[in-house]
């Protein structure tokens, strides 16, 4: 809601729940996570909400090496990058999955 705010966007929708109880009849072109559970677990749970087509977006700290052994069947990482975050320190990455099959 800040990013929305403070980049005075004005076409975007913001939603504060929890994702396995939200539901809406509209899907989504892009998705976005921050500070979520696992790959496996955003995937698994936000999927439903994606068009086709449409692509999922995880912000984290560290690359997730260990938790892309488990990354859910149906969908592949597209790009990985490397973020620079004023005033933060450490890794930070977004990482861009897709379905396999649009």
């Amino acid at each position: 809601q800040q990013a929305v705010i403070e980049l005075g966007l004005n076409n975007v929708k913001v939603e504060q729940a929890r994702v396995e109880k939200w539901q809406s009849e509209q899907r989504y072109d892009a998705i976005i996570s921050r500070a979520f559970a696992s790959v496996y677990d955003f995937v698994s749970l936000s999927s439903m909400h994606l068009a086709k087509g449409g692509t999922l977006y995880a912000m984290k700290g560290q690359y997730p090496q260990d938790e892309m052994r488990y990354f859910p069947k149906d969908f592949k990482l597209t790009v990985s990058h490397n973020l620079d975050v004023p005033f933060v320190g450490g890794e930070r990455h977004l990482l861009e999955i897709t379905a396999e099959k649009s």
